[in-house]
């Protein structure tokens, strides 16, 4: 079973990736909203970590900025793997 401290990171990680992504990609929350069907509340929860993202959204998301998902996840598992080791 997977501990909450551990899928807290995981959801940091994740929010910590889209949040660099979107700078690189030059991306507003606006343009992720109209071309996708996640609400403006949901992307702004995404990123902060406040809630877990989706397979679904995170595919949408991704989808918009040409990002691979699978390549996303796998670096926000190093990175939650990395905070882990520091705690």
């Amino acid at each position: 079973m997977v501990s909450k401290t551990v899928e807290r990171d995981l959801q940091q990680a994740l929010a910590a990736e889209l949040r660099a992504i979107q700078g690189v990609a030059s991306i507003t929350v606006r343009t992720w909203v109209a071309d996708t069907s996640v609400s403006p509340d949901s992307v702004y929860r995404i990123l902060r970590g406040d809630r877990p993202v989706s397979v679904v959204e995170l595919i949408l998301l991704c989808q918009v900025i040409k990002e691979d998902p699978f390549d996303l996840i796998a670096r926000a598992m190093k990175r939650a793997e990395g905070s882990q080791t520091t705690t």
